[in-house]
């Protein structure tokens, strides 16, 4: 008889919740264990193998619709050498940005980049370009324009062209990660995209089950993807959470903001 436990991982990123069920050998610790980031993260992230998961957590818990989604393009005498000059352009324009922020007083900016050289549709190499999804305080539409104080953000980039939009309000940016990692370049020795360093990160629980039965879901939460093999108990799940509900007082509840 083979020694060991099924063992959730659960992964709270934003509203959205992840749990993968695997086997486990060896004797249960029988606590519930609850951290942040932890290398627990990391080895279930290595054992997923999923670049698209782990950005789609960075922004599920770090973006909303008060951010911006910006495509930075270059002009044909900016056009970058090769993907490092590229990413060297990327922070050039996120160190003057944040200088200009500063002067307005806004707080800590958080950002996601991707280079890209692709297109989402084709995959066929398309004319470089920088995706961004960047914090949206501090700046402003207006006159056509996205601007950052006294500055436009097309002359802040000052390599061409800037498109710009709020970030559009969804429970799980899963589909954009796809979308930005689509794009991106496929050298081995090259990130697929690049972060600041001040992101929330997901909160991670690892607790022991009894048997190999199928996750289920909360009552009230939305599916979004689910997958369960029967001949080796092996069980992912992702779902939004239902909103949280207080006591209003008389036994009557409300949906928390």
């Amino acid at each position: 008889m083979r020694r060991g436990r099924w063992v959730v991982y659960k992964i709270i990123s934003g509203s959205v919740v992840e749990k993968v069920k695997a086997w486990r050998c060896g004797e249960s610790s029988g606590r519930r264990k609850r951290v942040r980031g932890s290398s627990t993260l990391k080895k279930l992230e290595a054992n997923l193998r999923s670049a698209v998961k782990n950005l789609a957590r960075i922004l599920n818990c770090n973006f909303s619709e008060k951010d911006l989604f910006l495509k930075l393009g270059y002009d044909d005498a900016a056009l970058p050498e090769d993907w490092q000059s590229q990413e060297k352009t990327v922070e050039l324009f996120i160190r003057r940005l944040k200088k200009q922020l500063k002067r307005q007083g806004c707080g800590q900016v958080k950002w996601v980049s991707v280079c890209s050289e692709k297109n989402s549709r084709t995959g066929e190499v398309a004319r470089p370009h920088v995706h961004l999804v960047i914090s949206g305080e501090g700046m402003v539409f207006r006159d056509g324009q996205w601007w950052c104080g006294e500055k436009t953000l097309e002359e802040i980039w000052g390599l061409g062209g800037v498109y710009g939009e709020p970030l559009r309000r969804m429970s799980d940016y899963t589909p954009l990660a796809l979308y930005l990692l689509r794009q991106a370049g496929r050298e081995t020795d090259r990130k697929k995209y690049h972060v600041s360093r001040n992101m929330d990160k997901p909160v991670v629980e690892e607790y022991d089950v009894l048997t190999d039965r199928e996750l289920r879901a909360p009552a009230g939460a939305v599916v979004v993807d689910k997958r369960y093999d029967v001949l080796t108990g092996a069980n992912y799940i992702r779902y939004i959470a239902p909103p949280k509900r207080t006591r209003t007082g008389k036994g009557a509840y409300h949906a928390a903001e």
